[in-house]
């Protein structure tokens, strides 16, 4: 019996409108695209450039995740190797590549005849006709053959695959697009660091992050809206440019909270009555519409959203420099966030009622600040046996890190290690390490917390107290 198209099990694996996905385009070029439907002017604007071709993004709608698919004049068609294109590798090959010169002359068909074929036929009739005109081609290896084919394909064919956003997907395509943005933040640096941080359904998880959201989506994938995401940011305003690629669920969205840092953690010994109240109130919250502060409703821009504010404001909105106030809880207006973000947002005293209750782990991937004097302010907010984990591009300020967290002894099991990784070519009798790949992706410094008991503190600086004695 054919499969229902419009059921959820199948339409989970379609793209559908409203998605932000991921194209592959060429093997090579990672893009981020909406899809949605435009009319009129606007419909101009909304076509994917893919180089020699473009098509409608409103096409993308109904496309499967993980098919690899040809833009063929403005329309996709699924992509596979056309008939006569096939190589069949033979185990028993006898042929080699020795009397092969590379002099340029063992294609017969010129660039004008290559031109005449765009134009009236297809790309698939372009690369038959490299073949069949290659003097060349039969006498190379089946492994050659293969290789040369590929090579004229990702030429002369314009591919794109869909991919959907998930952690591994988004920080692959920021590190290929520009690495910097997220510190050098690969995959599989962030999956190993996901799981050092014991990230589970259920927990409570502090974010701090300065790669415009990425490890914030990870964090929050992870726990899939079953726990606590508190996401503080220290200037600015949340690091959330990539959370609306992951295509989140409102319910989803409503396990995130962001909280100016500093802020929060200044506000985290408050009256515990103050802190229960407000528990209960954030608890009542994420179970209704959240409504913004009046300074926000009384905004005639709609953009305009309210966080908590450690400076002054101009007339613009804007914030300007200079230093937090005491007791400063005036919303500071930030523009350009999305609506899950302007609902999520903390004040400093719900915030510090949420770190006094405790944290079951810290990840932290903020490279500009000072890894010692971050994690100072954040530890006191880590429950007992909770873990951390701490993500630096390079060793020093984790070393530094680790020394000062082995002589205050809040911590054990501390290791620093280094993100490596290596790509494999997985075909068969060319099994092999890539030639081109990439380096250390940064490292990190995880560990579990302890309380030392006060009694054993205090025999230990009585016992060294005495020992410096009977040395004077």
């Amino acid at each position: 019996r054919a499969p229902n198209m419009s059921s959820p099990e199948v339409t989970q694996y379609l793209v559908r409108d409203g998605d932000h996905i991921i194209i592959l385009l060429n093997d090579k070029k990672y893009m981020f695209v909406e899809v949605k439907k435009l009319s009129g002017e606007k419909n101009r604007k909304g076509r994917v450039d893919c180089g020699k071709d473009s098509f409608d993004v409103s096409l993308l709608e109904g496309m499967q995740y993980g098919r690899t698919y040809e833009v063929v004049k403005g329309k996709l068609v699924p992509f596979s190797l056309q008939a006569g294109t096939d190589i069949v590798i033979d185990e028993d090959d006898k042929k080699d590549n020795s009397e092969l010169v590379d002099n340029n002359k063992s294609q017969t068909l010129t660039q004008e005849d290559i031109l005449n074929l765009r134009k009236e036929g297809t790309a698939a009739d372009v690369v038959k006709a490299l073949i069949q005109n290659s003097a060349t081609f039969a006498n190379k290896t089946s492994f050659a053959q293969e290789k040369y084919i590929k090579k004229k394909q990702r030429k002369h064919h314009t591919t794109i695959k869909v991919i959907r956003p998930t952690a591994c997907s988004v920080a692959n395509a920021y590190y290929n697009k520009n690495p910097a943005k997220i510190h050098n933040l690969r995959g599989d640096a962030l999956a190993h660091m996901l799981t050092l941080a014991n990230i589970h359904v259920g927990g409570t998880v502090l974010v701090v992050e300065t790669c415009v959201g990425v490890l914030l989506g990870a964090v929050t994938e992870r726990l899939g809206g079953h726990g606590t995401v508190l996401s503080g940011y220290l200037a600015g305003g949340p690091s959330t440019s990539t959370q609306r690629l992951y295509n989140f669920t409102p319910a989803v969205y409503s396990s995130v909270s962001h909280f100016h840092l500093s802020s929060g953690v200044a506000a985290k010994d408050a009256p515990h009555e103050q802190k229960d109240a407000l528990m209960q109130d954030q608890h009542a919250s994420t179970t209704t519409t959240t409504t913004t502060s009046t300074e926000a409703q009384a905004s005639p821009d709609p953009t305009t959203t309210t966080v908590t504010s450690t400076g002054a404001q101009d007339t613009k909105g804007k914030r300007k420099a200079g230093p937090a106030s005491d007791g400063d809880d005036h919303p500071m207006v930030v523009t350009g966030m999305t609506k899950h973000v302007k609902d999520r947002v903390l004040s400093s005293e719900e915030a510090g009622a949420y770190l006094a209750s405790g944290v079951d782990s810290i990840i932290v991937a903020a490279p500009r600040v000072s890894a010692s004097s971050l994690m100072d302010h954040l530890m006191p907010c880590l429950r007992p046996s909770g873990t951390f984990v701490v993500f630096s591009p390079s060793p020093g300020p984790l070393v530094d890190l680790h020394e000062a967290l082995h002589k205050a002894g809040s911590a054990t099991n501390m290791q620093l290690a280094e993100s490596w990784s290596r790509v494999y070519q997985v075909l068969p009798l060319r099994t092999h390490p890539m030639m081109s790949m990439d380096g250390a992706s940064g490292f990190f410094l995880t560990g579990t917390k302890i309380v030392v008991p006060q009694q054993q503190q205090q025999a230990s600086s009585s016992s060294s107290s005495s020992s410096s004695t009977s040395s004077s």
